[in-house]
């Protein structure tokens, strides 16, 4: 197969929710098949304003390391990936 790149801008989560003025999400899933640290990065200032429940597609071993740095505890696994709880949340 030939494949061509072709290069498209992009906005990180934390510019979208500010630019519609949107409030903090309670619940993120990301299923990128492999971007999902990169999607991460972009999205500092809503983990760090305490996103409650995040779910990512299980695509290597850095996730729950990078979540737990992060205050987020390992709750769930199943077909589709990871569930993240934000430690002291219900």
């Amino acid at each position: 197969r030939q494949y061509k790149e072709i290069p498209i801008a992009v906005r990180t989560l934390d510019e979208v929710l500010a630019s519609l003025g949107l409030p903090d999400p309670r619940v993120v899933s990301i299923t990128t098949n492999g971007a999902e640290l990169q999607i991460l990065a972009g999205m500092t200032e809503t983990l760090s304003r305490g996103l409650p429940v995040i779910a990512l597609a299980e695509t290597g071993p850095l996730l729950q390391a990078f979540m737990a740095e992060r205050g987020y505890e390992y709750i769930a696994r199943d077909d589709r990936g990871y569930t993240f709880r934000l430690a002291g949340t219900a």
